[in-house]
């Protein structure tokens, strides 16, 4: 067993994943409505308190995303040429959806950043939503 696998193993018996943090690339996933014309960073923060202890669903969505956009970078770098059939694109599209209700067309764009390097993965075409 490989010391990445034996992490994965034992991230659940820890309440916050952010132990674990990548020392490689942050990924981020940008995107723009068509009726404007600069990116916005999709942002999945959640507020933390003494509660969040105990009963904490913000956070645990906000960990439910980024590890959609993990999956998506995986699969975008593996399956490039079949991409709109994945469930990870799927699953993207519908938390894209989720989080700007009022667009009705969407773009967006996967992005690995690492120090000064800032590299762009995948670029969706113009999607309806």
């Amino acid at each position: 067993m490989n010391f990445k696998t034996f992490l994965n193993l034992i991230r659940v018996l820890f309440p916050n994943w952010n132990f674990f943090d990548q020392i490689g690339h942050n990924l981020a996933i940008e995107y723009r409505s068509s009726n404007t014309d600069f990116w916005q960073t999709l942002e999945l923060s959640a507020s933390r308190g003494f509660t969040g202890l105990f009963f904490n669903p913000e956070v645990n969505l906000a960990l439910a995303q980024g590890n959609i956009i993990e999956h998506f970078a995986r699969d975008a770098q593996e399956q490039p040429e079949n991409i709109e059939n994945l469930s990870s694109y799927k699953m993207l599209r519908s938390m894209l959806k989720l989080n700007s209700p009022s667009v009705d067309k969407i773009q967006f764009k996967l992005t690995a950043r690492k120090d000064n390097e800032f590299q762009i993965l995948y670029t969706s075409n113009w999607l309806q939503l």
